[in-house]
């Protein structure tokens, strides 16, 4: 296998794609900073300073909604 591309993105990740002889891409590697976070992990510590209702929350589906839509879904209860 050889690396035939690394591309780095604005946030400190980079992603690395290899590829084997016959010209198909194998795998991929995804490298991150020590001080990064997710974005479920940046929403949780954005709603420790906030009220209830001005809380924002984060779906199965990846969706970030506000505390009533949180309520009805069963996010919260």
């Amino acid at each position: 296998m050889r690396e035939i591309l690394s591309k780095t993105h604005l946030d400190g990740t980079t992603i690395t794609y290899f590829m084997s002889e016959n010209g198909r891409v194998i795998t991929s590697e995804v490298s991150y900073t020590k001080n990064y976070k997710s974005l479920h992990e940046e929403i949780e510590a954005e709603n420790e300073t906030l009220p209830k209702t001005k809380r924002r929350y984060m779906t199965e589906d990846g969706k970030i909604v506000g505390y009533l839509t949180a309520k009805k879904l069963g996010i919260i209860s």
